[in-house]
């Protein structure tokens, strides 16, 4: 029996078929490859992260995680009182300029003692609302890091401690009658006791970090306890310098505002034309419907709606909550 013998061309056919077989293996891999990594990052691309706009108390939360939702639903909402109130006294406001330029239209004598005046009121109101800006910010911003923020640890048997509750829960009230004062102001024809009542509410305020400025000298504890204790100092330093500042203004503004008014009366005794330039009227119209703008675009910056259909998957907090404004509170799939 004869053996075949392997001549080169058989030998190069079974070489290039080996290789081929190897060539379309490797590309079979490499294609399943690439097919399970695009399927992951469209997997990926599916989760959307939604937080809302600005910080706020989460006051009400409309859906469960596992929960099926349409583009435009509303999934939760951050408390909106606050700035409900302001948008109150911002639409008053709107609606008072509007009703004194309807009582001025067609009358063509403008008197400039009268033109200060409004151009007084309007310094003034613009004083008393950077009033309210600058308490709240140190009440519930910097009073609060300090005295409820883990940056000062109060003993919580000590009457210092409650006293200093007691007046923390009273400048709520305080606060509510300094942003009350803005739209009384734009409603009174007399605006100097409005002033006079202001100034007493930032007084009291400054009160009030005086007596926790005293307890927070009076801490001790280790290295950390220290840190945070020397920033709490920082922080109701420049509280007390913004409101010393705020009264100070507040003050001037008052002996401004009586002096204008005195000036003005005669002018509306004699018959003259009391009211204040129809074009400065219409800048006020605008600037405080600008102010109404702003706080319509911020209100809905409170609603977290969803772009898209999709499942809830996380929800990452809770009813009574502090948002941050800076983590996703709620993940669609």
């Amino acid at each position: 029996m004869r053996t075949k013998k392997v001549t080169p061309k058989l030998l190069f056919l079974f070489l290039f078929l080996g290789f081929l077989s190897y060539i379309l293996g490797f590309t079979l891999l490499h294609f399943k490859s690439a097919r399970a990594q695009a399927g992951s990052q469209k997997q990926n691309k599916a989760v959307l992260e939604l937080g809302f706009e600005r910080r706020g108390k989460i006051d009400k939360i409309f859906v469960r995680a596992g929960d099926t939702v349409h583009a435009g639903d509303i999934l939760a909402q951050l408390n909106q009182d606050e700035l409900q109130a302001q948008l109150k006294d911002a639409r008053a406001v709107v609606g008072l300029q509007k009703q004194r330029l309807a009582q001025t239209q067609g009358n063509s004598q403008n008197s400039d003692i009268s033109y200060a005046l409004e151009n007084t009121r309007r310094n003034t109101l613009s004083a008393l609302r950077d009033a309210y800006i600058k308490a709240d910010d140190a009440v519930r911003g910097k009073a609060d890091d300090s005295f409820k923020g883990q940056q000062l640890i109060l003993a919580v048997d000590s009457q210092a401690a409650i006293d200093l509750n007691n007046k923390r829960v009273f400048m709520e009230q305080v606060l509510v009658l300094l942003r009350n004062s803005i739209n009384q102001f734009s409603n009174a024809s007399d605006g100097v006791g409005v002033l006079i009542a202001a100034e007493g509410s930032v007084n009291q305020i400054l009160d009030f970090l005086d007596a926790l400025a005293i307890v927070v000298n009076g801490q001790n504890g280790d290295a950390t306890t220290q840190t945070n204790i020397r920033n709490a100092k920082a922080d109701l330093y420049v509280a007390r310098v913004n409101l010393s500042t705020v009264l100070k203004t507040l003050v001037t503004a008052e002996s401004t505002l009586h002096d204008a008014q005195a000036k003005a009366m005669p002018v509306g005794n004699a018959g003259s034309a009391t009211g204040p330039n129809n074009n400065f009227l219409q800048t006020q119209i605008d600037e405080a419907q600008a102010r109404v703008d702003i706080l319509q675009a911020q209100l809905q910056q409170t609603v977290l709606k969803a772009p898209r259909d999709g499942l809830v998957k996380i929800i990452a907090g809770q009813i009574g909550m502090l948002y941050s404004g800076i983590s996703p509170f709620i993940t669609l799939q």
